[in-house]
């Protein structure tokens, strides 16, 4: 496929990859390295699946052992360790299933595409692009219309209830939640520990009297569509990544879904000009290391992390 330059290639997906050549492989490969680096932190941070049974540990250390070898391998290697690694994350998403965060899947999409494609190879980068930028796009998209179908953003009535049992999301939105709304809907629950109530039965209504509250509500899925279609758009890609990397944050600050949020933000940073994937490679790398001992209780745990 090496013969071929991007200008076979359909003009949908050339809107969506840059031009090829070194830029492009290199931002691709040390995208490779981050995504490795990801699924190695976040294989050591979740317990197998009970269908895996006494296999659970030997799929968690193959999956681990494989991901860092593709870190620390020359490209060749990196390429064949992520064939390696595809059908073993997805094995591991599957034995858990449906107790596994939905991430996991998006994690193996990602995987499966730098998996087939070679980046070094001017056609299959430029490809390799468009299908993550495109599945990025997907995914925001459709996350949006989620909520557009089930409804439960309109009114706000999803975000008051998190504000209502998890005390990371009443923590943010104690300051556009009036106290005596914020009293009342955790008054509908019975507290299970220091971070989580349950509803009592036939609670509610969870519904807010403020229209910032509303705004904010309704503001989730129209950027999450809004972002996911102008990331389609050459002129205005960039500044939907910035968009959409600035609206995780916020979602971050309430779901606290650290494990998550770096590999969105890590995929959205494709489609900002320059390398960003290898100038951000060793502080994510930090942040999953520090996650890693964390969890193991071998360094504090900040209250904020949470995979």
């Amino acid at each position: 496929m090496g013969q071929h330059g991007p200008g076979v290639l359909p003009p949908g997906l050339r809107t969506l990859g840059p031009s090829g050549g070194a830029t492009n492989a290199t931002r691709l490969a040390w995208f490779r390295r981050v995504l490795l680096v990801h699924v190695a932190a976040r294989t050591l941070l979740t317990e197998p699946g009970w269908v895996v049974g006494e296999y659970g540990a030997l799929l968690r250390w193959a999956t681990v052992g494989v991901a860092l070898a593709g870190v620390l391998a020359p490209h060749g290697g990196a390429l064949k360790c992520t064939r390696i690694a595809c059908p073993l994350v997805l094995v591991s998403a599957l034995s858990a299933f449906p107790d596994n965060a939905n991430h996991v899947f998006l994690e193996f999409v990602l995987l499966a595409f730098l998996a087939f494609l070679d980046e070094r190879d001017e056609r299959e980068g430029v490809l390799l692009c468009a299908a993550l930028r495109g599945t990025v796009a997907i995914v925001l998209v459709w996350s949006g219309l989620q909520k557009v179908i089930h409804g439960t953003y309109f009114d706000g009535q999803f975000l008051a209830y998190m504000a209502a049992t998890k005390t990371w999301f009443t923590e943010v939105f104690q300051h556009v939640v009036p106290d005596a709304e914020l009293h009342r809907l955790t008054a509908f629950n019975e507290r299970l520990d220091g971070s989580t109530w349950q509803p009592a039965v036939g609670a509610g209504p969870y519904r807010v009297d403020s229209v910032l509250f509303v705004a904010l509500s309704n503001a989730v899925y129209v950027l999450e569509i809004a972002v996911g279609l102008l990331l389609l758009l050459p002129r205005t890609r960039a500044a939907a990544a910035l968009a959409g990397i600035a609206m995780v944050v916020f979602i971050e600050l309430g779901a606290r879904e650290i494990v998550f949020g770096i590999l969105i933000v890590n995929a959205l940073a494709l489609s900002l000009r320059g390398d960003a994937p290898r100038r951000m490679f060793p502080y994510w790398t930090a942040v999953y290391a520090y996650l890693v001992l964390a969890a193991r209780e071998l360094v504090p745990m900040v209250p904020y992390a949470s995979s």
